[in-house]
């Protein structure tokens, strides 16, 4: 969490959300952006289901399990969400004025 949070911190500093990720600029390698957040995600699932549950921690569907549980969907629905951004960003429409006719 620690090199997340720090890899993020520096990712602000530098602009790169506001060129690559929100603005008009493109970068094959935003997409790498979505990488640590589906890791997140399976990594809190089996903190869920085999490292709480599994030991009897917690019960299963209980209040704990479920609170966990969520943390890993909102992370992988952002991490649709920033997919499907990407998506339309890379992929969407051409602007006509852009394109050079060859000569």
């Amino acid at each position: 969490m620690v090199f997340l949070l720090l890899g993020l911190l520096v990712l602000r500093r530098q602009g790169y959300f506001t060129d690559f990720v929100f603005g008009s600029k493109t970068s094959s390698g935003s997409y790498a952006l979505v990488c640590p957040g589906v890791a997140l995600s399976v990594m809190l699932q089996f903190f869920a289901n085999k490292g709480l549950m599994a030991s009897g921690i917690v019960d299963k569907y209980s209040v704990a399990y479920w609170a966990v549980t969520a943390i890993a969907l909102i992370a992988q629905g952002l991490m649709i969400a920033l997919e499907l951004r990407l998506n339309r960003q890379h992929f969407g429409k051409t602007d006509a004025t852009a394109v050079v006719p060859a000569e």
